[in-house]
């Protein structure tokens, strides 16, 4: 006993007229309520567990601004691009319009196929987008370029588009990448599915990347409106002001441990790292100080949140080196909690064309990928029809050229607030294969529109607006619930599934463009591909989701089958080699030999 008094008659124990409660040594209070150890237990679980949700929100809230950041700067540069792109054919003529747009193209694909995963490995996908979208700016200084020096308009402008398409083979796969690598770190930390992230990070770029183009696009009819004179100079000194400003935003995102061979010695300056005198690195990674050494990454002494956050920071680390700079996603749709033991995987060298021969070889290996296909050219071809066609046929021919702008920002408007509503719809659906044959309708019935109705019918303001935001409709699906069906169907094989995306997208393009500038009647010959195109879609993408529901299937079976070996003899069959955390029936942890640890998650099913 800690103290004896007296009890005065009602039992209670008193000092000094004060009423006070005896500890004893067996730990029951006499006079009743709770030990004093118990009630300090009880306050500490309740602060650890504000602690916990309080430091979760926090890396939630870091992961998700760190992607719209580059999700603004994204889109900014690339908005002015694709606003001088609408205006080319009717700002520079049908030939060099139409020339430079299919150059543009043809150099996208080219890159995107040959170069774009070396340069990636290399710089990693934080400097790859800074140089990317650098170069992207050479691009629209050709188009100044050409208005003060009219004599070196051709020149200018091809040499603009050639390193302009190496730029967008460059950024694309590079923001596909950070994409990826963002919906994992923020499955990871809110403790959702990668479906259920890729749908929420989708809309959410598409809707920052279709809002930044559609103002870029208004800015192109309202500046030379206001000044007529100068309208035209004043734009492109504006949209050179914006290219220049966003590229450079780039540097203040988080490169999530990704940052290629060289791109660690230019980045160590922008990011918080410092190198130990054991010559381990500790850096700040969401928002946890972590500790890497001989590949191996632990929480760092005194990091928020105890051990549990000590084990999730080692698992978000670990899980860069071993899956090439992208978080392994969570299994199970929930949290994983444990981290491969042992050193990383060495960085990956690609060879010259591995993207080509990756995306060739998921096309011939997966039917899925194969059905993408049709979309692909839907958007593709419908895109070189709208720029190389309808824009100038029909509303610069019929409305007015000052009206390109207005029609091109209402097809991108349309594109946005779709992108949000069809977003949700998906995430609703718990699939996305409904809403992109949707997509395919919407492209059709604008090629057929513009194929049998006649140019001149159809320049009015109100149908033009209308079209376009038809046309908006089947592209607000295109950015974003098919780009996240291909993020669910292809989670292992992400790299190849947005290369196909990327080399049928920008092939179509190339071929619309030529297409339309060669053929005797380009709105019947490229509207017609588009249409067709369109049907092949509506029809392809039941077939991908019933692929895909049965692969899903087929992994549950699969993981059933595991977790009763495990049950059974403490492993998993052979080729699995996870065992089961004591701690979390629910969660697969890794062995200790690093070797076995899953490759994007492949392994797991």
């Amino acid at each position: 006993d800690v103290v004896e008094d007296d009890e005065d008659d009602d039992g209670r124990d008193t000092l000094g007229g004060a009423t006070r409660r005896v500890a004893r040594g067996d730990g029951d209070p006499k006079g009743g309520g709770p030990p004093p150890d118990a009630s300090e237990a009880a306050s500490g679980s309740t602060s650890g567990t504000l602690k916990s949700t309080t430091t979760s929100m926090a890396r939630r809230r870091q992961v998700l601004s760190n992607f719209m950041a580059m999700a603004v700067c994204f889109s900014l540069n690339h908005g002015t691009v694709t606003a001088l792109i609408a205006l080319a054919s009717s700002s520079l003529g049908k030939t060099l319009g139409n020339v430079s747009s299919g150059v543009l193209y043809l150099v996208y694909t080219l890159t995107a196929a040959f170069c774009s995963n070396a340069m990636a490995a290399t710089f990693g996908a934080k400097f790859t987008l800074f140089v990317g979208l650098g170069i992207y700016c050479v691009y629209v200084v050709s188009y100044l370029v050409a208005y003060l020096a009219p004599s070196t308009r051709w020149p200018a402008v091809l040499l603009g588009a050639v390193l302009g398409g190496f730029a967008a083979g460059s950024i694309w796969p590079a923001q596909g990448a950070y994409y990826a690598r963002c919906a994992d770190a923020y499955a990871e930390v809110a403790g959702s599915t990668r479906e259920a992230a890729n749908a929420a990070l989708g809309s959410y770029f598409a809707a920052t990347y279709l809002t930044a183009e559609v103002s870029m696009k208004l800015l192109s009819s309202i500046i030379p409106t206001v000044d007529p004179a100068h309208g035209e100079k004043v734009l492109f000194v504006v949209f050179t002001a914006v290219a220049f400003s966003s590229a450079a935003g780039i540097l203040g995102i988080d490169s999530f441990g990704d940052r290629g061979s060289l791109g660690d010695y230019f980045f160590g300056v922008f990011e918080r790292d410092r190198v130990t005198p054991s010559g381990s690195r500790r850096r700040r990674f969401l928002g946890k100080t972590t500790t890497a050494d001989a590949g191996r990454s632990t929480a760092a002494p005194g990091a928020p949140g105890g051990d549990d956050d000590a084990e999730e920071a080692e698992h978000l680390a670990a899980s860069l080196h071993n899956n090439h700079g992208r978080p392994a996603p969570p299994q199970g749709g929930g949290r994983a909690s444990a981290a491969s033991n042992g050193s990383s995987a060495p960085r990956t060298s690609f060879s010259f064309g591995s993207k080509a021969t990756q995306a060739v070889s998921l096309f011939a290996t997966d039917p899925k990928c194969s059905l993408m296909l049709p979309m692909n050219f839907a958007f593709g071809l419908g895109s070189a029809f709208v720029n190389g066609y309808f824009n100038r046929g029909v509303v610069s021919a019929h409305v007015g050229e000052n009206a390109v702008g207005y029609v091109s920002s209402a097809l991108v408007g349309a594109a946005a607030v779709f992108s949000l509503l069809y977003g949700a719809l998906g995430r609703r659906l718990g699939g996305q294969a409904a809403i992109v044959a949707w997509g395919a309708v919407c492209y059709f019935v604008f090629a057929a529109i513009n194929v049998v109705v006649p140019a001149h019918d159809l320049g009015h303001w109100s149908v033009v607006v209308l079209l376009a935001c038809l046309f908006g409709n089947g592209r607000a699906v295109w950015e974003g619930n098919f780009k996240a069906s291909i993020a669910d169907y292809f989670p292992d094989h992400i790299e190849a599934a947005f290369a196909n995306v990327q080399l049928q997208s920008g092939l179509a393009s190339t071929v619309g463009f030529f297409m339309v500038l060669f053929a005797d009647n380009p709105k019947i010959v490229v509207g017609a591909a588009v249409a067709v195109s369109s049907l092949a879609a509506i029809a392809a993408q039941p077939l991908a989701g019933r692929l895909h529901e049965m692969d899903q299937a087929a992994a549950a079976s699969g993981h059933r089958r595991r977790g009763a070996s495990s049950a059974a003899g403490g492993t998993a069959a052979a080729g699995g080699a996870y065992v089961r955390a004591p701690s979390d029936q629910g969660t697969l942890s890794a062995p200790d030999d690093a070797s076995a640890a899953p490759r994007g998650g492949a392994d797991v099913v």
